[in-house]
């Protein structure tokens, strides 16, 4: 048995354990409570139980709203944080919150149907708590998404989660996987694989099992990551982390690797990233196998990216593709290699005898990489 202070703490390090660095409130609404528990750079600094469970409004209030508003507004009050205002995102825990967002997902259509992590501006949680909070249960059985089990519950459970949001003052509302389960695994972990990215760890998983040499990846990245020196510290983690996937494809047909790796990408169980993360690291794997092919059908998957985000994937795809046939699984003919941006020119640089490998699919592939930059192939080969 936990107690409410003790069950908000565990649930506030699972959506640690899947948010490294969380900053917020992480908010677990369960059938007989809400725990609430305020998150500074990953760390737990205050945390309370509230006796505003849907289960609990409805044995004291019935289905009277407005006796439901007051009393979610009166257990609120006991909470001092909010008066901070240093915490602007709402991580939402629990399957009444976690399936309020994803009538929200249904209802706009999402393209990802990963409810980890979706996320949703203050404004657009407000209006679909409205919805969820003022429907009849006949209302609510036809919207696409709401499990029936909790049609009666859910609209007070929207009434807490919009109310909480305005005391919070919140900018968005991001849905968390990660709830008190995960906290107890993430609590008995030692602090070295606390503090381990989560990503890297799940990219190396994968490519363990599903690429001929697991260390192909961390040899491309080598020679890779000069060429990307401009991007983003956020984008030089999802480069890496995709050059740890380069050949997960390997083991598919030729013709449907690229599909195979994106879909990979889409749908494996990363946490640490956002949905566009997770995208951009699908759209460079894509590349990697099939180059600028404007044959992809994910169309409204990929256009979560902006323009330059596409772009930036795209190019790292074509980094990827073009190491990936200089030497195919081979980690010791990249020792002493490096692709560079210099000016108007991508040079490759490479030890003299490596010079025999650029044969003409390997220097296709250089030269669709430069042109993506508009700029040109330059080899060297130093002695």
């Amino acid at each position: 048995m936990l107690s409410g202070e003790e069950e908000a703490g565990l649930a506030a390090l699972g959506v640690v354990s899947f948010e490294p660095g969380a900053t917020g409130i992480a908010g677990d609404m369960g059938g007989g409570s809400l725990e609430l528990a305020a998150l500074k750079n990953g760390a737990t600094a205050q945390s309370i139980s509230l006796q505003i469970g849907p289960l609990s409004i409805m044995q004291k209030v019935g289905d009277n709203r407005k006796d439901a508003r007051k009393l979610i507004e009166k257990e609120l009050d006991r909470v001092d944080f909010f008066t901070k205002k240093s915490y602007r995102t709402l991580y939402a825990v629990g399957g009444a919150w976690r399936a309020i967002g994803r009538i929200h997902m249904n209802l706009r259509r999402y393209p990802l149907s990963i409810l980890h992590h979706y996320e949703m501006s203050v404004d657009q949680a407000f209006e679909i708590c409205d919805l969820v909070s003022q429907q009849s249960q006949r209302s609510l059985e036809t919207i696409p998404g709401i499990p029936r089990r909790r049609i009666d519950t859910l609209p007070f459970a929207a009434m807490a989660l919009k109310s909480v949001l305005r005391r919070m003052d919140a900018a968005n509302v991001v849905v968390s996987a990660g709830g008190v389960r995960e906290g107890i695994l993430y609590r008995d972990l030692s602090k070295k694989e606390r503090i381990e990215d989560p990503l890297f760890a799940a990219c190396r998983f994968y490519a363990q099992r599903l690429s001929p040499d697991p260390y192909f990846g961390a040899a491309a990245a080598a020679v890779i990551m000069p060429l990307f020196e401009t991007f983003s510290t956020n984008e030089q983690r999802l480069a890496n982390a995709a050059c740890q996937l380069i050949d997960i494809g390997a083991y598919f047909h030729p013709d449907l690797r690229g599909r195979q790796a994106l879909d990979a990408a889409l749908s494996a169980p990363f946490v640490g990233v956002s949905h566009q993360d997770r995208v951009w690291i699908a759209l460079a794997l894509y590349c990697r196998h099939e180059g600028r092919s404007n044959s992809l059908s994910y169309g409204q998957v990929i256009s979560l990216l902006k323009w330059e985000d596409q772009q930036n994937a795209m190019q790292l795809g074509l980094a990827m593709r073009f190491v990936a046939a200089f030497a195919p699984k081979a980690c010791a003919l990249l020792d002493g290699c490096a692709l560079e941006r210099d000016g108007a020119r991508v040079v490759f640089r490479a030890p003299a005898d490596r010079e025999e490998l650029i044969g003409e699919a390997p220097r296709k592939r250089l030269e669709a990489l430069a042109a993506s930059f508009e700029a040109e192939a330059v080899e060297i080969y130093e002695t």
